[in-house]
């Protein structure tokens, strides 16, 4: 037997296999996590006397199955067992045999009996707990759990909110409650009601045990306990934050009594208020002294501090005071003073930044308001947790948070000790293997500690946890990254016990990245990491473990240099101007960049159809941070007919099928719903023309308006064509056969139920295999409307559908061809190619709750534990700009999402096998006519910027030196306004019906598939023909110039031609494209790349393609011309001097390639009588672009002969 070579971690993963020690796995992106999880696994059964005594979770059910099925199917192929074998084997194959012939001798039969084996999720496992105890469930022993529960969640919601109109003692203080919220935000019924829901959807978020356990709501104790708990992490945060600077300014004698006594002359100056907290204190506060009643008042002596020693805006040390600080000019000794202290404090390392932050500081306590708001919503959102568990036993159904928390109180007694039921459990689990550890949250870990807390002892157990702290990018789902590095250094803490020891494997191995690219990566990360941000997330590096490189290790950074928005004054006349330049500026390197990526992916097409055929994967993904930055790359791929697998991108409402559909519901419905009649007549399945509609339904009498639209419609199908008065039929019969349908099935479901008159009208004739799928979608989740037909036309349609995305591609291929989706989906996949869009955008603040809240973990003051803080600030009234605790609490969760960002870039890279790319468009902005490089912040790009900083400057500068600066200042100084728009996109072509389409009977449908429509797009002009080779090859050596021009770009002569070598592919296929066999179109792309290599060695050739001002290549207009609307394409436009290789940039010159070949300058004028008109279009496209008086050039170059004509037009 043939075994690849061990691995460079071998030891550590020979520990691993122990099972008598308990560890935590730390496992890299690519080092055969699932791998080593099996081999433990295998090797415990050998250890227990049942399998049921191993438990296995992890958080989906996708990584579940495929432990299973890598377990089972281990077991199904293990050979019996050598007797030679060396017992120190922990080899895959012997270790699946020797739990098989474990297995065997048990009587197991695990093969045949799979369920035996407990593998499942962190819900599916609280489920199971739960069931085991359903009298403690409070639910009557029902537990049917499901993933959407909106309209229970709402219900809960309403049922809450209607306590307002009722008059019982009870109710008194949740209508209070009700009543000071609805004031508080401007009596917004649907938006409390709104809040609610959202706040029971994310409960086990905000619902702690310190107000569930013995909280009496009629007890002012408890409401003050309460308020205490909640202001501890306020006041943490003042004295930690005061404390600095207070231990900061006792490096230098006497400054705190000096800036006192400055304060105080300060506020003696008439009208001086600035600095009273501060002046009026018997003496400098110090931090250490201060009780906690009179930290706020401590606060704002210190905001006091740094208001007098700092500037407002930059936050850095004054230079000078004067008398708007309450320092008059005649008044030099108290100036002289404070200038001093300045000089003497600004010596002190960090003191600036401390005094700084002290201005974000929160309030140590919340305010009288502020309260009010909190207690209110606590009191709302206990009635609400209360009215849902009703609606839960009513419904007999729960969702997995509820599940989650039954479990956590079967395991727990009152006192936080294990219970009875815990230790019963506990007792028959020997063996506890959690994967994804890095990804849960305080409540799973809590679930967990509390089940290893009631093992009676630890001998002969053991807990094993893996994961890769690196890799925690689920915040939003409340996982916390800490808590991993939290257990490597402290073991897992167990309530009232000692912690659990947990000894440290980390694993180094990556099998799934090439060498090349895995030191680059190991390169990047090191420094990215390198910063410590608070997380205490470390970087793990990774040595390779593949056998053999791939050729053309790629680890690219693609830029494109963007305007920042302007910020101008509101007397500024023009700053609308200036905003839209920028932002056309900005839309324009969106648009080369997305070409860029498009273009990358054809370059590839020809390897992947040759892995395809080899049977090999070959991947490509497009990662996006957020489903905004892939949206115009998915157009792009789109317009050029690449197909790609699209992974929970585009909301399933927004589906043309499915808004056809949900019109023809709304139609059926409601006979006076003039849109969606409109809609649903308009849909392929009857396609009438806009002028039939408006027959059908318009009229000058105003009573037409009013009447039900199927009586307008059989009065006036006369005045159609015989078409369009078939498909109208069609239509009316089917909405006859509505009714019928639903009066012999009446307890049909309102999904088949509209599926069957959509089958009816032809509707399956109209879609593609993915439009269906979409609508199979469509049809279950209306099938779960809770009131049937009436939700079709309510809220609770939406509610349905908002969280449904478009189904992928069925017939696309998960090992092969192109995928797009967010950087969250990608996790544990992996891709030959991966292409990171717009690194530089900024998450959008999406946040808006009832309350801003945040539960982290604080480390203690003597560093022998961790204690949990729960940061809550309520929302601000109508319109109001949010509370200073509000807006801490939201800067210190923003901060957990920032931290997380660079573990999301992380993902994102280590996804990729041998090729990674990452795309993003620097900001600049205008700094004495220069451009001047923007850091970036809050994105991607920021977190890698200690990684990629010197590179982005380089090419930045590269680019300034290559002319891109004159461009970008004619741009800066504006243009005129001219009648030109960007050329639109190609035209859809949309599936319909032929008007006289005759349905079939349900059971038997045809197979034709309706026809398409649409307008082709024709080119402006007819190029010089040839021969079909000739101008197939004339395309491809346009194509292969533009390619060069690009390069040249960034890259000189040698490395561009060397870059344009690996261009033949997509060159190749865009060949292939117009039906040339294979080996025919590499003769030609090499053909062409050798014509475009000749023609940058030539001067004329390389004189064009240079970098030159505004240059651009295929560049394509539409716009008013001679009082008509044209569409022009020129090959290429830049500008330099008025002759040709000369400087300057004071003439345009428009550039068109043409692959004649003749033997002779003779043919060089019929040429130009021939192009000479394509060109003179050209040119007075550009004079409006660019004035009349504006100098034009234009020019034939002929690369197959190297030769050059131009002349003025």
């Amino acid at each position: 037997m043939t075994r690849r070579p061990n691995p460079p971690d071998q030891d550590q993963r020979k520990r691993a296999l122990d099972p008598t020690r308990s560890i935590i796995v730390q496992a890299p992106a690519g080092s055969g996590k699932t791998d080593l999880l099996t081999r433990r696994f295998l090797r415990l059964l050998t250890e227990v006397d049942d399998p049921s005594q191993i438990v296995a979770i992890t958080f989906t059910k996708a990584a579940a199955a495929e432990m299973r099925h890598r377990i089972l199917s281990e077991l199904e192929k293990a050979a019996v067992l050598p007797s030679s074998m060396d017992a120190d084997d922990l080899s895959m194959e012997v270790l699946a045999a020797r739990a098989r012939e474990h297995a065997n001798r048990m009587g197991w039969n695990l093969v045949e009996i799979p369920g035996q084996l407990r593998i499942s999720t962190i819900d599916s496992f609280c489920r199971e707990i739960a069931i085991q105890r359903p009298l403690l469930t409070t639910l009557g022993g029902s537990l049917d759990v499901s993933e959407d529960l909106e309209d229970l969640y709402r219900r809960a919601a309403r049922n809450t909110l209607m306590e307002l109109g009722r008059s019982s003692p009870d109710s008194m203080a949740v209508r209070e409650a009700i009543e000071a919220l609805l004031e508080w935000r401007d009596n917004n019924w649907q938006e409390l009601e709104t809040h609610l829901v959202a706040m029971l959807r994310q409960r086990d978020r905000w619902m702690q045990e310190f107000w569930l356990r013995d909280f009496n709501e009629q007890d002012e104790t408890s409401w003050q306990r309460l308020r205490e708990y909640l202001e501890r992490p306020f006041g943490r945060a003042v004295a930690s934050g005061l404390a600095s600077v207070s231990s900061l300014l006792t490096t230098v004698a006497g400054a705190a009594e000096e800036v006192h006594d400055l304060a105080r002359f300060a506020c003696g100056q008439l009208g001086n208020t600035r600095f009273t907290e501060l002046a009026e204190m018997v003496d400098f506060p110090v931090v250490d002294s201060c009780l906690a009643c009179d930290l706020e008042q401590t606060r704002l002596a210190y905001c006091c501090l740094a208001d007098m020693l700092l500037t407002a805006t930059e936050g850095t040390f004054r230079k000078t005071v004067d008398k708007r600080l309450g320092f008059p000019a005649d008044r030099k000794r108290e100036k002289h003073r404070h200038e001093q202290l300045i000089r003497n404090l600004s010596v002190i390392p960090e003191l600036e930044s401390a005094l700084d932050s002290v201005r974000d500081l929160p309030p140590a306590r919340y305010s009288d308001e502020e309260w009010r708001i909190v207690r209110a919503g606590f009191t709302l959102l206990r009635r609400a947790a209360a009215e849902l568990q009703i609606e839960f036993a009513e419904a007999g159904a729960v969702d997995f948070i509820e599940i989650a928390q039954i479990a956590q109180r079967i395991l727990e007694d009152d006192d936080g000790q294990p219970s009875d039921a815990a230790i019963t459990i506990a007792d028959g689990i020997r063996h506890l293997l959690v994967d994804e550890f890095q990804d849960t949250s305080r409540r799973q870990h809590r679930l967990v500690a509390s089940l290893v807390s009631a093992w009676p002892d630890t001998s002969n157990r053991s807990l094993f946890v893996v994961g890769d702290p690196m890799q925690s990018i689920y915040f939003f789902r409340a996982a916390d990254a800490e808590l991993f590095p939290r257990v490597q250094q402290a073991g897992l803490e167990l309530p009232d016990r000692d912690s659990l020891p947990l000894e440290i494997v980390k694993l180094a191995s990556n099998f799934r990245t090439q060498p090349a690219l895995v030191h680059q990566l190991n390169d990047a990360f090191s420094a990215v990491f390198g910063i410590n941000d608070g997380s205490n997330v470390r970087f793990s590096s990774s040595e390779p473990a593949r056998s053999s490189a791939s050729a053309g290790a790629i680890f690219d950074l693609h830029l494109e240099f963007a305007p920042e928005m302007p910020r101008t004054s509101p007397s500024d006349p023009d700053a609308a101007r200036k905003k839209e330049q920028a932002r056309e500026d900005r839309d324009a390197t969106l648009k080369r960049q997305t070409d860029e990526i498009v273009a990358l992916i054809k370059d590839r097409l020809g390897a992947m159809e040759q892995a395809r055929f080899r049977g090999e994967k070959y991947r490509i993904a497009i990662l996006g941070r957020a489903r905004a930055a892939l949206a115009p790359i998915t157009q792009a791929l789109r317009d050029v007919s690449i197909p790609f697998r699209a992974v929970e991108l585009e909301p399933l409402a927004d589906r043309p099928e499915v808004l056809d559909a949900l019109a023809l519901a709304r139609a059926l419905l409601n006979p006076e719903d003039r849109v969606a009649w409109l809609g649903m007549l308009r849909a392929p399945w009857c396609a009438l023309p806009l002028d039939d509609l408006h027959a059908l339904t318009s009229a000058d009498d105003p009573d037409v308006q009013t009447r039900p639209v199927p009586e307008l419609l059989r009065e006036r199908k006369a005045m159609l064509g015989q078409g369009a008065r078939g498909a109208l039929d069609r239509v009316l019969q089917a909405y006859e056969d509505s009714f019928a349908i639903r009066a012999t099935m009446p307890h049909m479901s309102s999904g088949t139920w509209l599926q069957q008159v959509w089958l009816r009208l032809g509707g399956d004739k109209c879609v593609d295999a993915t439009g269906r799928a979409n609508l199979d979608l469509l049809w279950r989740s209306l099938d779960k409307l809770p009131n049937g037909d009436a939700d079709l036309t309510s809220p609770a349609l939406n509610a349905a559908l908002e969280k449904l995305m478009a189904q992928p591609d069925p017939a696309s291929d998960g090992n092969w061809g192109v995928h797009v989706m967010t950087i969250h989906k990608s996790k544990g996949l992996e891709f030959e190619v991966v292409i990171v869009p717009e690194l530089q955008a900024r998450g959008a603040n999406t946040r808006s709750a009832m309350f801003s809240w945040l539960e982290r973990g604080l480390e203690t003051p003597e560093a022998t534990g961790e204690i949990t803080e729960f940061l809550i600030a309520p929302f601000q009234t109508k319109g109001a700009d949010g509370g200073a605790a509000k807006k801490w609490v939201d800067r210190e969760y923003r901060a957990k999402e920032s931290q997380e960002m660079r573990r999301i870039l992380y993902v994102a890279a280590t996804r990729a096998r041998e090729e990674l790319h990452l795309f993003a468009r620097p900001s600049y902005k205008w700094e004495q006519d220069d451009p001047v490089l923007c850091e970036p912040h809050e994105s991607l790009l920021s977190k890698a910027w200690p990684a990629l900083e010197d590179q982005v400057r380089t090419q930045f500068e590269a680019w300034k030196s290559k002319a891109q600066a004159a461009q970008i200042s004619s741009l800066a100084a504006g243009v005129s306004n001219v009648i030109v728009m960007p050329c639109p996109p190609r035209p859809a072509f949309l599936r319909r019906l032929p008007l006289d389409f005759v349905p079939s009977h349900l059971s038997h449908f045809r197979e034709d598939r309706g026809t398409s429509t649409g307008v082709e797009p024709t080119d402006t002009y007819q190029r010089h023909e040839g021969s079909i080779d000739s101008r197939i090859l004339g395309t491809a050596v346009h194509l292969g110039l533009q390619i060069l021009a690009q390069l040249l770009s960034t890259l000189d002569g040698d490395a561009a031609r060397s870059r344009l070598a690996t261009s033949i592919e997509r060159i190749s296929a865009h060949i292939r494209a117009a039906g040339m066999s294979r080996d025919h179109a590499a003769k030609i792309a090499a053909r062409a790349l050798e014509i475009v290599t000749r023609s940058s060695n030539d001067p004329a050739g390389a004189w064009i393609l240079a970098p030159h001002a505004d240059a651009a290549s295929e560049v394509r207009w539409t716009g008013a011309v001679s009082g008509g609307l044209r569409t022009v394409q020129a090959d290429r436009v830049f500008r330099a001097g008025s002759t040709p290789l000369s400087e300057g940039s004071e003439a345009w010159w428009i550039i068109d390639y043409k692959t004649a070949d003749g033997n002779s300058n003779d043919a060089l004028p019929k040429l130009r009588e021939m192009f000479a008109p394509q060109l003179e279009l050209y040119a007075n496209v550009l004079r409006k672009l660019h004035g009349p008086d504006a100098q034009i050039r234009a020019g034939l170059y002929y690369p197959r002969m190297l030769q050059f004509d131009w002349w003025e037009p």
